[in-house]
């Protein structure tokens, strides 16, 4: 069974995703990313190229905040317009007010490609995303989404997991990132998938053992990098002292089933001054 396509936004209506190959541009395109002006002109740019830098166009673009909802609901998704023109497109920009972090989303399908040994259908799939912080004031951004055209999803239309692990985000050579500055780290968590590579989180916090006198909660950890996969506690009062747990949730890409979200928690003990490293499996999906 092949999987349901991304459903994104134009002007608020409900649209399919798809990808156009180099195949399916025109014979005088070059490939290259479009002119669209000098970085500046919107608060952040999503540039949408292959691995080999090549521009490709998409027909959506989506972003949401992670600290409202840690996962990529498709009917929660705010779409970005296209640069100039209509969709498709490979540059994608947001204009107006931003929460302080979110997630971009984007996902492409090809062909089916056949089936694979275990007789399961694949087609041509990839669903790159990243974070990306936004704090006040801060400079107009440029970010890029890399499709792996050669990327398949095999599927027995059951199973929503994925074989194999889902490889997370990296900032991209031409990104232009505003530098976040961190608190001290008087307490480090990192983040990092099944191989051992830097993983962004959703969401991180410490508490207090609940059988503690102390316990209030789970309280927020801070994002200490640009893609969130480092996190440390916040400045101020009221910071905890000797030992404590941490936790997490990873939430992945889009999933291409529609709504199943790729979703792991993971948690530790640990004690304040210490580094610990959360390893999370990014092969489990949620089926809602």
């Amino acid at each position: 069974m092949r999987p349901p396509p991304l459903r994104g936004y134009r002007g608020g209506m409900l649209l399919l995703l798809a990808a156009c190959t180099d195949a399916d541009k025109p014979a005088d395109d070059t490939g290259a990313p479009d002119d669209t002006g000098a970085l500046g002109d919107y608060p952040l740019e999503v540039r949408v190229v292959d691995t080999a830098g090549a521009a490709v166009d998409v027909e959506a673009v989506a972003w949401f905040d992670p600290t409202k909802t840690p996962f990529p609901l498709r009917a929660a998704l705010t779409g970005l317009r296209c640069a100039a023109g209509e969709p498709p497109c490979d540059v994608w920009v947001l204009d107006g007010d931003l929460p302080a972090r979110i997630q971009l989303v984007t996902e492409r399908f090809g062909e089916v490609t056949g089936t694979d040994a275990s007789g399961r259908t694949c087609s041509e799939w990839d669903a790159p995303w990243t974070v990306v912080q936004v704090p006040a004031g801060a400079a107009p951004q440029r970010v890029h989404l890399v499709l792996d055209l050669e990327q398949t999803w095999c599927d027995d239309g059951i199973s929503a997991s994925a074989e194999p692990a889902l490889t997370p985000p990296t900032e991209h050579p031409d990104d232009e990132r505003v530098v976040v500055e961190a608190p001290a780290a008087a307490l480090t968590v990192l983040a990092t998938d099944p191989a051992g590579l830097p993983l962004p989180l959703a969401i991180a916090s410490w508490y207090y053992s609940p059988k503690s006198p102390d316990y209030d909660g789970e309280n927020p950890l801070v994002c200490a990098d640009a893609l969130c996969t480092r996190w440390v506690l916040p400045d101020g009062d009221g910071l905890p002292t000797g030992d404590i747990y941490v936790n997490g949730i990873w939430t992945g890409p889009l999933h291409p089933f529609g709504e199943p979200t790729w979703m792991d928690y993971q948690g530790a003990p640990t004690t304040v001054g210490a580094t610990v490293t959360l390893q999370f499996d990014t092969t489990v999906a949620l089926v809602k």
